[in-house]
């Protein structure tokens, strides 16, 4: 028994299949005949030169694909880098202590130390155990510069990888650029 493949002539990709058992009042064109046991359903198909085969995607549109996912993993990446929450260590009289803060947390960081007079005027901020801690002006200074150095050092490697990503002419080049920041 025979099937009628009806195929795109500009993409070559199969559009449908028109078994002889069924009785069509018309068959899109352009089609080809195949036998019913060479009908694959499982994978894309094509016509290419009249013969039905496995579509096999192009290098370059693979290539495209890949450069586009991998600089959304890097994207990704940047993002939690700049807007989640980071680690931050400063000494207060003698003794590390550890923020965790993100972009979100410069507004309020700014005007406490803003609102600080002197430079023995203190306003408190949680650490990453919960505990209190009396900042003075320097103090808030510090972890406003903390963040502005991550927020620059992330966008300039994100913009160093980018590039690299974009300038990749094979998969296998690629397949070696490391997505990770730090």
């Amino acid at each position: 028994m025979k099937i009628k493949v009806n195929y795109d002539q500009e993409t070559s990709l199969v559009k449908g299949y028109y078994p002889d058992s069924i009785n069509y009042v018309s068959i899109p064109e352009p089609f080809i005949e195949i036998e019913n046991d060479a009908q694959i359903l499982d994978k894309q198909m094509c016509v290419v030169d009249g013969i039905y085969q496995e579509f096999i995607i192009p290098t370059d549109i693979l290539l495209q694909r890949e450069k586009i996912n991998k600089i959304a993993q890097l994207k990704l990446k940047r993002d939690r880098l700049v807007f989640g929450a980071q680690t931050y260590s400063i000494a207060i009289n003698k003794v590390s202590c550890k923020f965790a803060l993100s972009n979100a947390d410069l507004p309020n960081l700014i005007a406490r130390q803003s609102c600080l007079g002197s430079t023995l005027e203190t306003s408190g901020w949680n650490d990453i155990e919960g505990n209190r801690i009396e900042l003075n002006k320097a103090a808030f200074l510090s972890l406003i510069r903390h963040i502005n150095a991550n927020d620059v050092d992330t966008w300039s490697l994100y913009t160093e990888k980018s590039a690299k990503i974009k300038a990749c002419t094979t998969l296998e080049e690629l397949e070696f650029i490391n997505t990770d920041f730090f």
